[in-house]
């Protein structure tokens, strides 16, 4: 009998399989270059701080740019506690961060679109230690 991990960690290897999913398929919580700023060097997504051209069209239409700006500290990170959620996951408190709105080497796998939210705990910790960083 697989244990709750092992069982969810073969389910994410069959449905990957059969879907052909990979790293690329989860989402962004920066979003995608689909804004008309997009690839300019500024961030404009309002939900940033610090940037000082702010666009509401932006949000979440100005991901290369706002992601380069956070890894040079340029500008914040939103609320994190809005992004973190809660610890209402069936894999919170395990030691692993399950939102995929996260990567890095803290992370679970495989990752699921319901977990977003849902391991804030994990993720808190994992993030303050520089294991894993906004997607």
């Amino acid at each position: 009998m697989l244990t709750n991990g092992c069982f969810r960690i073969f389910m994410g290897l069959m449905v990957c399989a059969l879907a052909g999913c990979g790293q690329d398929d989860l989402p962004s919580y920066y979003g995608a270059d689909a804004g008309e700023w997009a690839a300019d060097g500024v961030c404009q997504d309002p939900r940033f701080t610090g940037s000082p051209a702010v666009d509401e069209r932006s949000q979440g239409r100005d991901a290369s740019d706002c992601r380069a700006l956070v890894n040079a500290g340029a500008i914040g990170i939103p609320d994190m506690n809005a992004i973190l959620g809660d610890d209402s996951g069936d894999y919170a408190n395990d030691g692993e961060c399950d939102d995929p709105y996260f990567e890095g080497s803290g992370m679970a796998w495989p990752l699921v679109m319901s977990d977003r939210g849902r391991d804030a705990s994990d993720c808190r910790s994992l993030f303050e230690a520089g294991n894993i960083r906004l997607r």
